[in-house]
């Protein structure tokens, strides 16, 4: 008989997976959460540049629109590195954290999770809208690649669940994760 401990980065199959609907709801709090900081830089930059135009009445300077568009072109990833963050610290994206929900795995584990979660697939399209505006063209169709690879994943997650409730999805697999009530 061997007295073997459960491994830290392995989630024990003993604890039951949250339920679907929270589950759910903590992906749509995410997306709103995405959703929200693209709209503040929105209003941020549109303000902006309708202050220094006098109200739209003369031309944008260049720097006025590079401070604009960096504010635009910042949303994505900020949001992105905040939910980075917050599994890394806290186990568990702002969503799931709001719903005490977590992810039982090591910190490598919950970040590949993240990566490959359909909430990673605004990040992947950004990052090939900057590899194709640099001109790295392979780059940007191999990472348009990987986000419409991480958008089948997450279709087949959503399918499954529909059929299986409480099964992992696909992410969770991979990575060797699940996410549980905390």
């Amino acid at each position: 008989m061997t007295n073997a401990r459960p491994r830290p980065d392995r989630p024990s199959l003993a604890i039951p997976p949250a339920p679907r609907s929270r589950r759910l709801l903590a992906f749509a709090l995410d997306l709103i959460y995405g959703g929200a900081a693209s709209l503040l830089t929105t209003l941020v930059a549109g303000g902006w540049l309708l202050l220094r135009t006098t109200w739209g009445r003369d031309d944008i300077r260049a720097g006025d629109a590079a401070l604009a568009s960096a504010l635009l072109l910042a949303a994505t990833p900020a949001w992105l590195a905040w939910t980075a963050l917050s599994v890394a610290r806290r186990r568990a994206t702002p969503g799931q954290v709001r719903l005490r929900l977590r992810v039982a795995g090591g910190p490598r584990r919950r970040i590949l999770r993240l990566a490959i979660h359909p909430l990673a697939v605004p990040g992947w399209l950004w990052l090939a809208a900057l590899a194709a505006i640099a001109t790295f063209d392979a780059l940007a169709i191999a990472l348009a690649g990987v986000a419409g690879a991480v958008t089948l994943g997450g279709l087949i997650t959503a399918g499954g669940a529909l059929f299986r409730p409480r099964a992992r999805g696909l992410h969770d697999l991979i990575a060797r994760t699940r996410l549980v009530s905390a």
